[in-house]
């Protein structure tokens, strides 16, 4: 079988109760109705129960992001030993 070209379409659902249940079934869920960052990281913390070792916020990985955070460390000083 060639699962190349094989595609997902996760189920939405409205609590981490039932994104756990549709994960475990069928491998993916797209959870809705988190309307900041607090609310997702408690959905987060639900959803994954006993298992969660750790989360946070995801990087962003632009040419800008990178220029910015290459000038932070540029400016930080040299130690010689």
């Amino acid at each position: 079988m060639d699962f190349s070209t094989a595609s997902v379409v996760p189920r939405r659902v409205g609590t981490p109760a039932e994104a756990r249940a549709e994960v475990a079934t069928r491998g993916a869920a797209i959870l809705s109705g988190l309307a900041d960052r607090e609310a997702a990281f408690a959905a987060g913390r639900a959803f994954l129960g006993p298992d969660l070792r750790r989360f946070g916020l995801q990087f962003e990985a632009t040419k800008d992001k990178q220029e910015a955070e290459a000038a932070q460390v540029a400016d930080q000083p040299v130690r010689v030993l």
